[in-house]
């Protein structure tokens, strides 16, 4: 790409007169930076280093404290990295033809399940955009992108739509479990499926989405309502032993969903719910907690049988919340 375009996508301000005129490829990694490259210097104390690798060229949100060490290569000045990143994603799909869906978290989730070709591509609203730039810039071909980040779909791709929850009519349902289900809709039946009967329309409209073409087995990878065992002393057991679990949902808005369903589903619960922040206007009783330490002499004071974590995501909860079980050598 030629300097002077990029400065166009940009809007962005050229600060010398660099020898070089083009460069042919863009990185914000620089591990990644070799010779011809483009450095978008999140990090500034990478410059010399990407230059050294061999960078044709320098983009930074501001000059200030920083040295020009070569005149040769290109400095570009922007308002906003960020916004640089979703320009030039902008640009690029500009070019092609696709289809860009909002999608309600649930169906992401169940669509990465289901989808198996490369030609899609999921844009998260907990991923930095440079990387959707990376896997997107590197994408051989592209069909379809899902987002759950309308504000951000919007501005890389204007000609989106919604991705839309089918009405189904569910018949022999039979609810295993609070997390398995069976039943039947369309002449399709269903068998013991790893999932909450909360989220059978976002499956159902996920699986004819993709006519049909969903490997049902996947469903217990999904995060959703999926149960971790616990037992007293807050070790991990296997799925199904012990009487007691645990839950979590980092959106505060389907927690409120998944709480509901709980009542209704699992009424005699003893249920606790732990938010790590404070909610506003929230339909349930909580405490607010993000200290484990004390969480734990919380609830050894407590008969619960069911923990809900609002705001904790499954990484967090298994590394500091759980336990570290010993090795223990078999008896057998």
């Amino acid at each position: 790409m030629k300097i002077s375009s990029l400065v166009d996508i940009l809007g962005a301000r050229l600060l010398n007169k660099p020898k070089i005129s083009a460069v042919y490829s863009i990185e914000s990694k620089v591990s990644k930076v070799k010779e011809g490259s483009i450095f978008f210097a999140k990090d500034k104390s990478k410059i010399s280093q990407a230059i050294k690798r061999g960078a044709f060229g320098i983009v930074l949100e501001e000059l200030k404290d920083i040295e020009i060490q070569d005149k040769e290569i290109a400095w570009i000045e922007v308002s906003s990295l960020e916004e640089s990143f979703i320009k030039l994603l902008r640009y690029k799909l500009s070019h092609l033809e696709l289809e860009a869906f909002f999608c309600p978290s649930p169906i992401i989730e169940l669509l990465k399940l289901g989808i198996k070709n490369k030609e899609n591509i999921f844009i998260s609203k907990s991923i930095p955009i440079e990387e959707h730039f990376e896997k997107l810039n590197k994408a051989d071909k592209i069909t379809r992108i899902f987002s759950d980040d309308k504000n951000l779909l919007s501005k890389i791709y204007p000609q989106t739509k919604d991705f839309i929850l089918g009405d189904f009519s569910i018949n022999n349902l039979i609810e295993h479990s609070l997390f398995k289900t069976s039943f039947s809709c369309n002449n399709d039946f269903f068998s013991k499926l790893n999932l909450a009967s909360l989220y059978l329309g976002h499956f159902l409209s996920v699986y004819y989405f993709l006519e049909k073409d969903f490997d049902c087995s996947k469903l217990k990878k999904f995060p959703f309502l999926k149960a971790r065992f616990i037992d007293k002393d807050f070790n991990s057991l296997e799925y199904g032993q012990g009487g007691r679990f645990f839950l979590n949902q980092e959106s505060v808005q389907l927690s409120q969903n998944e709480l509901s369903y709980i009542k209704i589903k699992y009424s005699y619960a003893k249920l606790d719910v732990i938010s790590k922040k404070e909610l506003r206007n929230f339909a349930f009783p909580y405490i607010q907690e993000n200290d484990f330490k004390k969480l734990k002499i919380y609830l050894k004071a407590k008969d619960f049988s069911c923990l809900y974590f609002i705001g904790f995501s499954l990484e967090e909860l298994e590394e500091d919340f759980i336990n570290k079980e010993e090795d223990k050598s078999s008896l057998f």
